[in-house]
């Protein structure tokens, strides 16, 4: 995603950095999930470790599965990190 190139005057907002981040993320435009350069895993595959954990499958067995440190499994699980996947 990206943010359009209007630079109207009459379309900007003053406030905060903190409103600045919540338009941001109401608007879409964050770089949050699978669109930032740096995600390991798709918004498919935390589907799919949370499904495992539901059903029983040890972290341990998914850490190996896709690559991942024992804390990534638990952040996931808690929602700390991919909170925005349903």
């Amino acid at each position: 995603m990206s943010n359009p190139p209007c630079v109207n005057p009459g379309h900007l907002l003053t406030g905060s950095q903190g409103d600045n981040v919540h338009d941001m993320h109401d608007r879409g435009r964050g770089n949050v999930g699978s669109v930032n350069g740096q995600a390991k895993l798709t918004e498919d595959q935390v589907r799919e470790i949370r499904a495992k954990l539901a059903n029983g499958v040890m972290a341990k067995t998914i850490c190996a599965e896709y690559g991942l440190a024992p804390a990534t499994v638990t952040h996931i699980k808690q929602r700390r990190t991919w909170g925005h996947v349903a």
